[in-house]
């Protein structure tokens, strides 16, 4: 391991290169998971300043992801980008049908240990304000993109979602009590339906996609709030489109686009 072969950290002020700092760090980050930033400084005995700078930079490279204070390794970091692009390669076809039946904006969403990814997305209208676009990493309390994700987590990420820093987006952003309720509801009628979560007069409505057991990812629909009311008319294609999904992954030659514990790594 890195830290073992650079024994215990040494104070910023000896004569830590760069590349042995940024080392320490991404082995930390590996190591743990999920970390805030002053825990990281404490740790590792650097000023929390310089570990901002030096997790900006690992963010922006693509080896870390960064939500709510958080800092934990990215799939590139992890080795385990194969899986979310085979993924994505499997729900192409899926969103855009969805967004071509619908009108509305259609996204695939995956767990990374405590937060959410979206993988891919199709946009009905530039109108849509998605805060999750491709690519952006979010909270799993807020929104129906991800909802569904939490949902169907192991215990231990839904303590340590609903214990967590959780920002309120908008008045509608739900608090830990509020999900705590509401989650066996998401998991009982199969699906998330949501309203100025996260950007006000926007709406979504999200259900996960399951295979042997576990929630792989999230299909959701997002557009004005009015438009996803219709659920006599959206919820049945949403779910026609998990199901297919839930088909395409349970294919053996599709085993490795997904990863075991309810999502792309837990």
């Amino acid at each position: 391991m890195i830290l073992e072969a650079l024994g215990r950290p040494a104070r910023v002020e000896g004569a830590m290169s760069s590349l042995q700092l940024g080392l320490r760090i991404l082995e930390y980050i590996q190591s743990v998971g999920p970390v805030r930033v002053n825990e990281l400084a404490t740790a590792l005995e650097i000023p929390t300043s310089t570990v901002y700078r030096y997790v900006a930079t690992l963010v922006d490279s693509g080896y870390a992801i960064r939500a709510d204070g958080m800092v934990m390794p990215s799939e590139r970091l992890t080795g385990r980008a194969g899986p979310s692009a085979h993924l994505v390669d499997l729900a192409s076809n899926v969103l855009r049908h969805l967004r071509r039946d619908t009108g509305l904006s259609a996204l695939l969403t995956v767990r990374v240990h405590t937060v959410g990814v979206c993988l891919e997305s199709a946009i009905a209208h530039p109108a849509h304000r998605i805060h999750l676009s491709r690519g952006n990493v979010h909270p799993l309390y807020a929104g129906a993109s991800v909802t569904p994700l939490l949902a169907h987590a192991p215990a231990e990420v839904v303590h340590s979602v609903l214990t967590g820093p959780m920002r309120r987006f908008t008045a509608a952003t739900p608090d830990a009590e509020t999900i705590r309720r509401d989650l066996p509801l998401v998991r009982d009628r199969g699906y998330a339906l949501t309203y100025g979560e996260i950007t006000p007069g926007m709406g979504a409505l999200g259900v996960g996609v399951m295979v042997r057991g576990e929630c792989v990812c999230a299909l959701s629909l997002v557009g004005d709030a009015v438009s996803v009311t219709d659920l006599e008319h959206l919820l049945p294609r949403l779910r026609s489109a998990s199901a297919e999904m839930e088909s395409l992954l349970a294919r053996p030659e599709a085993q490795g686009a997904w990863g075991s514990g309810g999502g792309i790594y837990a």
